[in-house]
């Protein structure tokens, strides 16, 4: 049955159990309004509960159905990248409640300044999730364009954001601005601007030592700290710069503009400037699979150079000093002892 969807890690099959558990009971009811993302009960009733209730309510059969399809496409890959534990943090500390309290703010400031009424919308579904999650699954693919379900293609920089819009005109009464705020919050993970609350993957590692979690059934290690080649710090871009706290305010804004204005610039997968990505990459809607060689920041701490392999000379010479040492030491009268290393693994 799990090899139907694709093997799903724990956390993504994790989800897709919680939202089916909550919308059984609710098959004969029609509204979700207790549960859902209302913008002026969150903010002007203190309903901070929605924030965390929308994304697993969904309004209708077809409404889960799509969205369990699409979670499942998109989701196995994104834990098999960042691993269970990094899974979880992301979706349930990054993405759930920063996307939410985004929409909220912009659905009130586009009403102050449209007279519009989106702080009225009533949203549910996991879809603003899938949205930012697609984001981080483009930055880890090497395809500098996608198909659009076979019609025609786009590029990868655009795909989410022409999605949404399309999606939207087909079926208006979807939530475009939990779509687009999703969107928005998977760039600001990607390019580095959430790194002050994003854990390292030695604390990571840590925790799941701690807890046993590698024991656990269809549990998914990170990448990065299975194979050490990879990664050092983070599991995703973070900056270590000293200098970068030092550049003016001005600088900053300059910059962010210019990493962001580079992702709607289509760039070859084999350009000076890109380099491996933690895991592996698959192109999403292609027909082909390739090995990641995602953009990431040049500031990124995400890779270090492999160690490099001992060659045979350098083994020989090692050895052959070896044996000279012992020999100075027997004909010295001193007899010694070596200590084998203890195999941990």
């Amino acid at each position: 049955m799990l090899q139907l969807l694709g093997d799903p890690p724990f956390c993504t099959l994790a989800i897709a159990v919680i939202c089916l558990l909550l919308f059984i009971p609710n098959i004969a009811r029609t509204s979700t309004f207790a549960v859902c993302l209302l913008p002026t009960r969150v903010f002007s009733s203190a309903q901070v509960y929605r924030i965390f209730t929308y994304p697993f309510f969904h309004a209708g059969f077809f409404h889960i159905l799509f969205n369990l399809i699409a979670w499942f496409m998109l989701a196995n890959n994104f834990e098999k990248t960042v691993g269970t534990l990094g899974a979880f943090y992301v979706i349930f500390v990054l993405f759930i409640p920063l996307s939410a309290l985004l929409q909220c703010a912009v659905s009130f400031i586009i009403d102050a300044l449209a007279s519009t009424q989106f702080r009225n919308d009533c949203a549910v579904g996991i879809s603003g999730v899938l949205f930012a999650i697609l984001v981080v699954n483009i930055h880890v693919s090497a395809t500098s364009s996608i198909s659009f379900f076979g019609l025609f293609n786009i590029s990868a920089n655009w795909y989410p954001w022409v999605l949404a819009v399309i999606l939207q005109l087909l079926s208006p009464r979807l939530s475009f601005m939990g779509h687009i705020s999703g969107i928005l919050m998977g760039y600001a993970l990607v390019l580095g601007y959430l790194r002050v609350i994003t854990p390292s993957d030695e604390a990571l590692h840590s925790v799941e030592d701690k807890l046993g979690l590698r024991t656990w059934p269809l549990w998914q290690s990170n990448p990065s700290i299975v194979d050490l080649t990879y990664a050092t710090r983070s599991f995703l871009p973070q900056a270590t710069s000293s200098s970068s706290n030092n550049r003016s305010f001005m600088q900053s804004v300059r910059d962010a503009g210019s990493r962001f204005l580079s992702w709607l610039t289509p760039s070859s997968a084999s350009s000076s400037s890109t380099q491996p990505f933690a895991s592996r990459g698959q192109t999403l809607g292609g027909n082909t699979q390739s090995p990641a060689t995602g953009r990431v920041p040049s500031h990124s701490r995400l890779l270090r150079p492999p160690e490099p392999k001992p060659t045979n000379s350098d083994t020989s010479g090692k050895q052959s000093s070896q044996d000279s040492s012992e020999q100075h030491v027997s004909e010295g009268g001193v007899a010694v002892t070596e200590k084998q290393p203890t195999d941990t693994s």
